[in-house]
């Protein structure tokens, strides 16, 4: 059996061509496969970041509610220091005022107050 030149270029062509396209695919393949790992690890890398940011917030608001409630116990006590004080010095004004009642002896009547 002979085989012309021609034929036996365009087989080689072919099987060239092939191979390139079998190579290609390979490739692609590959490229795919590390664009699907890189797509996966940003999700990864978005949602972790968003886990952050979730508990980042959520510590804000806690932190937020309990100096809340520290400002709205430290008023409580100011208010109940406030009325104390206030109590303290109304009856300090009360003893006062019965420390200031004067009494007087009245004078004994003269003759001329009696007769009057």
């Amino acid at each position: 059996m002979f085989w012309s030149p021609t034929k036996v270029r365009q087989a080689r062509d072919l099987l060239q061509e092939k191979e390139d396209t079998k190579a290609r695919d390979i490739a692609s393949k590959a490229e795919e496969k590390v664009q699907k790992q890189l797509a996966k690890e940003e999700k990864e890398r978005n949602l972790e970041r968003n886990r952050n940011q979730r508990a980042i917030t959520k510590k804000q608001k806690n932190d937020a509610e309990v100096l809340k409630g520290q400002q709205m116990e430290e008023a409580r006590e100011a208010r109940e220091v406030e009325q104390q004080l206030k109590a303290g010095m109304q009856a300090m004004q009360q003893r006062q005022k019965v420390k200031k009642v004067v009494f007087t002896i009245p004078e004994e009547p003269t003759v001329e107050q009696n007769c009057g």
